[in-house]
C-alpha cells in the first residue's frame, strides 16, 4: 500500500475512533483541517525517570535557528502522525530552520537525545500520546511526552532537563495528544470549561515556568504548520492563535495564567476544546543573529624603566556572542614577537589571556602588533573577525597612579 493511501485510511480510522467528525479540507483551502486525537496513556505509578546530564558540549548550541520534531508511539496512527509532522518540518526549513527529527520506528532515541539536540533550539513540537496520572476522565495531573518503548517524560523532567537549555525566544507545539488543547478522548460529552482549563494549564506550565512565550496545542491535521508558518511570518503569538483556520470567534475564550504577562484562550465548546494557548499574546518572534562583541579595538600597555613596572600586566579578552544565544567557536591569529596569549582558540564565554613578555626594558621604544579573532562556527557572524591593535610603550619616566575620591551618596 502507498503511503499516501496508508495514510488517508489511518486517518479515517483515527478519526472514527475518537468519535470526531470529519469536516473541513487539508492546508490547501481556508477551511478548518479535520482533527484527531491520539488517545491518552497513564504514567506508570512506579516509573523511575533516568537522569539526563544537561551538559552539553558547546557545539551542541552552535548554529542558526533550530527545531526538534518528535513523533511517540501511538500505534497504528503514528504514521498519519509523522506524516502531519513533515508538513510542519518542511515549513520550518522553508524559512532555514535546522529541524531535528525524533519519530517513533525511525531511529532510536531517548529523552537524553532530545534534550541535547533542543540545545539553543527556538521550536519544540511534539505529537503522540498525551499523559496523565490518576483516573479518567479528571485526572490527578497531565502532561509531558510519551516517547515510546515505555519511556515518559513528566512535567517535572521537562521542567528541569530543558530549563536553559533551549534558545530565550522559544515556543513549543502540541498536536493531537490527549488534554493539551482540553479535550482527551473518550471524554463526556459535556466536559466543562473549567476542566479544559485546568488540563491546559497543567500541561503548558512546566514550558511558562522554563520561560517559553507561548504555547499552543491543538488536535488538527496541519496546524503544527500553519503555527510555525504564521509565527516565523512575524505574527503576534495572539494573532497567530486567531489565524488558523480552526478558529472560532464564537466559542473563543480568553481565561487569565498564573504568570504575570500570560494568557490562556480556549476555542471550543462543551465536550469539544481542540485549540488552546498559553502565552503573551503580543508577543512577536524576531529571529536573531550571531555577533561577535566585547572586544576593544585597542589594548596599550606601558613599562617605566626606572620603576621597572609594567601596567597592566596583562590583559584579559573575553570574546562574546552580542546577537544571540548560540555559542560561538573562534580561533586567534596574532601579528608581533613582544607578547603571548594564553590559548588561540576557544568557545564563548573562554578568554584568553595578553601577556607581553619579549622586549628590550632597558631602552624607550614603541612596539606594536594585533591579534585577530575569528569566529568558525557557526560560519556567518556580524563583525567577525575582529582585529584588536596592541601597543607597548617602554617610557624612561615614572609612571603615575591618580586616585579618584571616593564619594557616598547619603539617602534620608
Amino acid at each position: 500500500m502507498s503511503r499516501e493511501k496508508r495514510f488517508l485510511l489511518l486517518f479515517l480510522v483515527a478519526l472514527t475512533v475518537c468519535g470526531l467528525p470529519l469536516y473541513g479540507a487539508l492546508a490547501s483551502t481556508p477551511t478548518p483541517p479535520p482533527r484527531s486525537l491520539s488517545g491518552a496513556i497513564r504514567y506508570p505509578d512506579d516509573h523511575v525517570p533516568p537522569a539526563v546530564e544537561t551538559a552539553l558540549p558547546p557545539e551542541a548550541a552552535a548554529g542558526g535557528l533550530k527545531a526538534v520534531a518528535i513523533v511517540g508511539d501511538v500505534g497504528s496512527f503514528t504514521a498519519s502522525y509523522e506524516d502531519d509532522m513533515d508538513a510542519a518540518v518542511t515549513t520550518l526549513q522553508g524559512y532555514d530552520v535546522a529541524v531535528t527529527r525524533f519519530y517513533y520506528g525511525e531511529t532510536s532515541f531517548t529523552w537524553a537525545d532530545i534534550v541535547a539536540a533542543a540545545q539553543g533550539a527556538q521550536f519544540l513540537l511534539y505529537m503522540g500520546h498525551g499523559v496523565y496520572g490518576g483516573s479518567m476522565p479528571y485526572p490527578d495531573w497531565v502532561g509531558g511526552f510519551y516517547l515510546g518503548n515505555g519511556q515518559f517524560v513528566s512535567p517535572n523532567q521537562i521542567r528541569n532537563d530543558l530549563d536553559g537549555v533551549m534558545a530565550s525566544q522559544s515556543f513549543v507545539i502540541f498536536s493531537h495528544a490527549c488534554f493539551s488543547a482540553g479535550s482527551a478522548a473518550g471524554d463526556p460529552s459535556d466536559l466543562p470549561q473549567s476542566e479544559a482549563r485546568r488540563r491546559v494549564e497543567m500541561y503548558a506550565d512546566p514550558f511558562i515556568d522554563i520561560g517559553m512565550q507561548a504555547y499552543f496545542a491543538d488536535n488538527y491535521y496541519n496546524s503544527a504548520a500553519r503555527t510555525v508558518d504564521l509565527i516565523l511570518s512575524g505574527y503576534t503569538m495572539g494573532d497567530t492563535f486567531r489565524e488558523r483556520w480552526e478558529y472560532s470567534a464564537a466559542n473563543f475564550v480568553a481565561l487569565s495564567y498564573p504568570e504575570p504577562g500570560y494568557n490562556l484562550w480556549l476555542d471550543g465548546t462543551p465536550g469539544h476544546w481542540y485549540l488552546s494557548f498559553v502565552g503573551i499574546p503580543g508577543y512577536v518572534f524576531v529571529p536573531s543573529s550571531p555577533a561577535l562583541g566585547n572586544l576593544p579595538d585597542a589594548v596599550h600597555f606601558i613599562y617605566s624603566i626606572p620603576q621597572q613596572r609594567q601596567v597592566p600586566l596583562s590583559f584579559w579578552l573575553a570574546p562574546a556572542n552580542v546577537g544571540s544565544d548560540d555559542v560561538l567557536t573562534w580561533t586567534v591569529a596574532t601579528t608581533g614577537t613582544w607578547f603571548t596569549t594564553t590559548v588561540l582558540s576557544g568557545t564563548t564565554p573562554d578568554a584568553l589571556q595578553v601577556v607581553p613578555t619579549a622586549f628590550d626594558t632597558t631602552t624607550v621604544a614603541v612596539y606594536s602588533g594585533a591579534l585577530t579573532v575569528t569566529v568558525v562556527l557557526p560560519s556567518e557572524v556580524d563583525d567577525s573577525p575582529h582585529r584588536v591593535n596592541l601597543s607597548l610603550y617602554v617610557i624612561d619616566s615614572p609612571i603615575r597612579d591618580l586616585y579618584l575620591p571616593l564619594v557616598l551618596q547619603v539617602r534620608e
